[in-house]
């Protein structure tokens, strides 16, 4: 594939981090090609290649999907979800109230909630950084310290939290 194909030789972290990180450097000019589901977090275009499906992520879908799976977690990379660490079978109510939510401060609250947890769980944030598509380079998932709304166009705004502790 190297000599062939012109394919890149990744060292030093995931080739689906890699993946992440071109779409997001070069968001108009590319297009996610995998059966991993995990890359779903990423916005932009995608082609599942199993299933010959295009589709398109808006950045709430993708950080919705980051959230939701920090809750189911992800079986393929042993990762464990919210019925492992409590003994509750995720419900599909459980993660209805995640597509609700417009912020990622509050998905961060409402996950935190679902396990029983304060925000600034150590255990908690370690899942949530073995499931983070990095955006940039050496990029290291940290809890959300600000709200940040996301518009029909997926662009965001934010705002400070004071914090009250």
């Amino acid at each position: 594939m190297l000599q062939n194909l012109g394919a890149d030789l990744i060292e030093g972290q995931e080739a689906d981090d890699a993946m992440a990180i071109e779409q997001m450097n070069s968001f108009d000019d590319t297009i996610i090609c995998t059966i991993d589901k995990d890359l779903k977090m990423i916005p932009g275009e995608h082609y599942n290649i199993n299933e010959d499906k295009s589709f398109h992520i808006d950045p709430l879908e993708g950080i919705r999907f980051f959230y939701a799976q920090l809750i189911t977690g992800d079986s393929t990379d042993n990762i464990h979800g919210l019925h492992h660490d409590t003994g509750k079978k995720v419900f599909k109510s459980v993660l209805e109230p995640i597509e609700k939510l417009t912020d990622e401060l509050s998905l961060w609250a409402y996950v935190c909630s679902v396990y029983e947890c304060e925000l600034d769980d150590e255990n908690l944030i370690n899942k949530a950084r073995l499931l983070w598509m990095r955006r940039e380079e050496g990029q290291m998932w940290q809890p959300p310290t600000e709200v940040e709304y996301y518009d029909g166009s997926g662009v965001g705004a934010t705002e400070a939290v004071e914090s009250t502790g």
